[in-house]
């Protein structure tokens, strides 16, 4: 593990990924709520040893951005205590991918999305409904979705 790595450790036997960027001495900068609390409207962006950060699981590399780890060390350790945490729009993933020099992705919540948009349009084309209404209302809230994600990025 280098400083500037993004590292990724599964929870709740797999279904998910909780994700912060490797800052060095055995050290992660995380998006985090409070031990034990299932609620993350408390979550804020803070530096937690390694131990706590895995909370018993495998850490592993999802990402190593070149010779910038000292850039993505920075970039994360600068967002400290920063708030705002929201499931779909400003999430673990969304801050590490951040913070190692990506756009704010996160793909575990995109990935469903998209399938989900993908389904309705197939079966809008198999309806006896106007093609174009359904077409319309699924661009918008595909539209609405990426428009949200890029405003609660900011």
């Amino acid at each position: 593990m280098e400083p500037g790595d993004w590292l990724a450790v599964a929870r709740m036997g797999g279904l998910y990924d909780h994700h912060g960027v490797y800052v060095g001495h055995g050290r992660v900068v995380h998006f985090t709520g409070e031990p034990g609390r299932t609620e993350k409207h408390s979550a804020r962006i803070a530096e937690s040893p390694l131990e706590d950060f895995a909370c018993g699981g495998t850490v592993r590399v999802v990402r190593r951005r070149g010779r910038d780890g000292a850039r993505w060390v920075a970039r994360a350790r600068a967002a400290l205590g920063a708030s705002g945490y929201h499931l779909l729009f400003r999430n673990c993933e969304n801050f590490a991918d951040w913070a190692t020099g990506g756009d704010g992705e996160s793909v575990q919540v995109e990935a469903p999305l998209r399938r989900a948009l993908t389904r309705a349009l197939r079966a809008a084309r198999r309806s006896s409904q106007p093609y174009g209404l359904v077409r319309e209302v699924l661009l918008g809230l595909a539209e609405g979705f990426v428009t949200s994600r890029q405003e609660a990025m900011r």
